[in-house]
């Protein structure tokens, strides 16, 4: 694997959903978004993991899977990215030192890695992940196909913090940029990079303030990339889920849209905006 082809650490590299109720969450997910479901035996004498992948084909690749919160948490049904870094236990170290919090202690699973679970200053929270296995190289920009997500999205109440922290823990750089805002005011949008620069650092993960008004807490939200956004939303409510913001266009990036599943957890749907011609 050259220097071309070699993931920067940073990189989402899976997605759990944390609910109260798996085979609902089965059922509407994979009747939204086409998902298969594969029971995989992670460890011996460990009850089977559902696993998710993005569609039904043989070679579908696997995005992220199911996990019970057991109700003594007292935890609402989330949606938890995991983050590859190159060594869990000085990432831990550097969360704390940083201000952040570790919420579940490292965890290994077998043959997979080891993770653990940490909260920004600000609440978010996110899994750091080292990987057991070869890293794979990052996708083609491009190559990603439908039901796979395809941004991580930090909305927060204190973008300065959030600035300050997360590039001492995770191997990001943060570029600004000004964009339509969803109230259709200009806002800043914050970009975190991986790798050493140059002209194209990848990208994966972006954040932003949440709006006056909005009641959410700071969270991270991730996005599936779907066919029709529009469509994907209507069907959404007829199953049962909840919009939390209506389809709408980003100017240069795509059509998206916000919802949730009908036990609570936030996600979003993305499909991108036509790219020019080679020559235009």
């Amino acid at each position: 694997m050259n220097e071309e082809t070699a993931p920067a650490y940073g990189r989402f590299v899976w997605h759990d959903l944390m609910t109260s109720d798996v085979e609902a969450s089965k059922a509407f997910y994979t009747a939204l978004l086409g998902w298969d479901i594969r029971e995989i035996t992670m460890a011996e004498g460990a009850p089977p993991y559902a696993m998710i992948f993005a569609s039904a084909a043989e070679d579908a690749p696997g995005v992220g899977g199911f996990e019970v919160v057991p109700p003594e948490q007292g935890t609402p049904p989330h949606w938890m990215g995991y983050v590859e870094v190159d060594d869990l236990q000085a990432t831990q170290g550097k969360i704390e030192q940083a201000g952040g919090s570790i919420l579940l202690a490292p965890t290994e699973i077998p043959n997979v890695g080891s993770f653990c679970v940490a909260k920004d200053p600000a609440g978010g929270c996110l899994a750091p992940f080292q990987s057991a296995n070869e890293r794979q190289p990052d996708p083609e920009p491009g190559s990603q196909k439908d039901g796979q997500f395809v941004w991580n999205e930090l909305l927060t109440r204190d973008t300065e913090t959030c600035s300050a922290f997360y590039p001492q823990v995770i191997p990001w750089h943060l570029e600004s940029m000004d964009m339509p805002g969803p109230d259709g005011n200009p806002t800043t949008y914050h970009m975190f990079k991986r790798g050493e620069g140059g002209s194209a650092p990848h990208v994966d993960a972006g954040m932003m303030q949440i709006p006056e008004g909005a009641e959410a807490p700071t969270h991270w939200l991730h996005y599936v990339q779907v066919d029709d956004v529009d469509a994907t939303i209507a069907k959404a409510q007829e199953l049962g889920g909840a919009v939390h913001a209506p389809a709408m266009d980003v100017a240069g990036v795509g059509r998206i849209g916000v919802l949730a599943d009908p036990l609570g957890a936030s996600f979003a749907v993305y499909k991108s905006a036509p790219q020019p011609a080679s020559g235009d």
